[in-house]
């Protein structure tokens, strides 16, 4: 399978045959919810609502966050498959500006087919969507995301900003007229946190999400990861940190006088088929200052709906 699978690039006749095999392998999975222990539901969206706590005459954008994804990769790639389409299709109806992977793309760094899979997966957003990812601490050490994720491909976009030293594992994004998406690799070091302080403090103006593997556990508390991050804490444009690694759901907040980061994790790879297919919908309502937090799953078309999964966090309004 792995030789096969790299030369996908060179044969897209054939990459689109196994991503379109992607779609309809192994779909009788996607009526299954075993393993999820939170309040699911089918049906969450009142008639006026385009999404559980948006209505359709609000203005909004959206932000779509992929938890960790090692299982698909490694066994259920349709559903990782199906998790970017869904994306695709709903870039309109929900404004969904960016994409961010929280790490942990595949389990197995040195399977090549792993990443072929992935590539796959997100490829589906290339030139459609912007998007950024991080190597978590089973993408590492080998080169293999770099391989597949590194600089070059993202270098032809204007919304791509930069990186740390020579590899993709630490980079930025600048999306519209006042956002920053940072993403950094696990456990960053201080030289990669000096850089990430520079980053921010270069756009000062432009309201800062910062993406990492590890920030917080399912009870708030800083991880090591998460305590070696406390200089971006303070920097005042740093609103909002996103992070996986730890499977489950977690917040935190960090006051710094009068500004406020908050902390989410978001993990669901021991749920069904790695993961179910549930991601994070962060909806931003510029004229609320608020972001609704939503729990979904393309593959299940599934909400989770606890308090812990369906939620409201303050959010000022990039000016």
């Amino acid at each position: 399978m792995g030789p096969f699978l790299k030369n996908l690039r060179l044969r897209p006749i054939i990459s689109f045959a196994v991503a379109l095999l992607l779609t309809v392998w192994l779909l009788p999975v996607a009526s299954c919810t075993a393993g999820i222990d939170t309040k699911t539901t089918s049906t969450p969206i009142s008639a006026d609502e385009v999404i559980p706590g948006v209505t359709v005459n609000q203005s909004f954008f959206s932000v779509i966050v992929l938890p960790d994804t090692q299982y698909y990769a490694e066994t259920y790639p349709q559903i990782f498959l199906k998790q970017t389409r869904w994306v695709l299709e709903n870039k309109e109806r929900l404004n969904i500006i960016y994409v961010t992977h929280s790490g942990d793309i595949v389990n197995q760094s040195n399977d090549v087919s792993q990443w072929e899979y992935a590539d796959i997966a997100m490829s589906v957003l290339d030139g459609a969507v912007p998007y950024g990812l991080l190597p978590g601490n089973h993408d590492q050490p080998d080169g293999n995301f770099n391989k597949y994720f590194g600089p070059e491909r993202y270098e032809k976009y204007n919304w791509y900003g930069g990186h740390f030293g020579t590899t993709n594992d630490n980079n930025f994004e600048v999306i519209g007229d006042n956002l920053l998406f940072l993403n950094l690799g696990f456990s960053p070091s201080p030289e990669i946190i000096d850089w990430a302080k520079g980053v921010l403090e270069k756009y000062p103006e432009r309201t800062a999400i910062l993406n990492t593997h590890s920030a917080i556990d399912t009870k708030g508390i800083l991880t090591a990861p998460g305590e070696t991050l406390r200089a971006l804490y303070q920097e005042p444009n740093l609103d909002l940190v996103l992070c996986g690694h730890i499977h489950g759901k977690g917040s935190a907040i960090i006051e710094n006088g009068a500004h406020r980061t908050y902390l989410l994790l978001a993990d669901y790879q021991k749920f069904e088929s790695g993961g179910n297919g549930y991601l994070r919908i962060l909806t931003f309502l510029p004229e609320k200052d608020v972001c609704v937090v939503n729990t979904f799953s393309p593959w299940t078309s599934t909400y989770i709906s606890d308090a812990d999964s369906h939620f409201e966090i303050g959010f000022p309004a990039p000016e």
